[in-house]
């Protein structure tokens, strides 16, 4: 975390800022808790102050009054809103007027107009023709749905084209979904992503961000998977959080991992709670656990003891000697020299992290 940043241009990397910014900003991941005047080219922003000028932003959220054109990519918006918005993954508390562009979008208003929603939740009346994409409904629909990533739960009239959605009822036929959650029992071949089960699934499974509560054999490919049984065979998952034993390659991308790994991984935005042995290619990386090999990180966050060499993106070089203790401009080199523990206190160590997976997995 850096303190007051001077007038100048940034090219971060899932950066944290809590001083006042002032200048053209590239920043991707980003909080920022001050004032900020200006050009904001921001992916992935959280903006704490008020915002005046052209924004286009990534995953942004926006806590202040917002005037002007809105470029979003992400967007949570607590003020209110006036003109054209071409938003992203938003969630919005305020008052909306005008044309709606958005993705992945949480609305709590009244919403009038045209809308072409991307993983939209919508709590209020809607009335036009709707082509969402990852989208929750808690009003009713009335026209043709065009839906993918969709949790539905009012009364739905017309033709569903859905994926990554949420039905709560009993499904019949054949399902051709993306980002499902399915309460009954699935049988039949499933060709999903980012679904969610909570049934008995036999059969092939190509999916997406799944979330598995049962036991699976056979090969999975999987993108952005939450399994919390026993998993045996090859496993090629993004953002993926496993709680269960692991055996095998993983090749995963924002991953969550509280159980033990062996065997090389390649992962991307991941939180590892538990021990990793072997090369570690990672984005956007919360580790929690000991980590032993060559690191290359974007977007970490490493709350364990970490040895080996670090190339994050972080717009800036980083030495680690178990905290930061220096911060400069450049590119993005990470070193962390932790001593190594001794047999006994590793031992000991991994007896404590063991007692937490299994206090974690009778949690769940």
């Amino acid at each position: 975390m850096c303190g007051p940043v001077e007038n100048t241009s940034l090219r971060l990397g899932t950066t944290r800022l809590s001083g006042f910014i002032q200048g053209e900003l590239r920043l991707g991941t980003t909080r920022l808790t001050g004032c900020i005047q200006g050009e904001l080219r921001l992916e992935t922003t959280r903006l704490m102050g008020f915002i005046q000028g052209e924004l286009r932003l990534g995953t942004t959220r926006l806590s202040g009054f917002i005037q002007g054109e809105l470029s979003l990519g992400t967007t949570r918006l607590t003020g209110f809103i006036q003109g054209e918005l071409r938003l992203e993954t938003t969630r919005l508390t305020g008052f909306i007027q005008g044309e709606l562009r958005l993705e992945t979008t949480r609305l709590t208003g009244f919403i009038q107009g045209e809308l072409r929603l991307g993983t939209t939740r919508l709590t209020g009346f809607i009335q036009g023709e709707l082509r969402l994409e990852t989208t929750r409904l808690s009003g009713f629909i009335q026209g043709e749905l065009r839906l993918e990533t969709t949790r539905l739960t009012g009364c739905i009239q017309g033709e569903l084209s859905l994926g990554t959605t949420r039905l709560t009822g009993c499904i019949q036929g054949e399902l051709s979904l993306e980002t499902t959650r399915l309460t009954g029992f699935i049988q039949e071949e499933l060709r999903l992503e980012t679904t969610r089960l909570t049934g008995f699934i036999q059969g092939e499974l190509r999916l997406g961000t799944t979330r598995l509560t049962g036991f699976i054999q056979e090969e999975l490919r999987l993108e952005t998977t939450r399994l919390t049984g026993f998993i045996q065979g090859e496993l090629r998952l993004e953002t993926t959080r496993l709680t269960g034993f692991i055996q095998g390659e993983l090749r995963l991308e924002t991953t969550r991992l509280s159980g033990f790994i062996r065997e090389e991984l390649r992962l991307e935005t991941t939180r590892l709670t538990g021990f990793i042995q072997g090369e570690l290619r990672l984005e956007t990386t919360r580790l929690t656990g000991f980590i032993q090999g060559e690191l290359r990180l974007e977007t970490t966050r490493l709350t364990g003891f970490i040895q080996g060499e670090l190339r994050a993106s972080y717009g800036e070089e980083l030495v680690w000697r178990q905290r930061v203790s220096r911060l400069h401009t450049g590119r993005a080199r990470m070193r962390q020299r932790v001593s190594r523990a001794s047999s006994r206190e590793e031992l000991r160590l991994r007896d404590s992290v063991s007692r937490v997976h299994y206090r974690e997995s009778q949690s769940e």
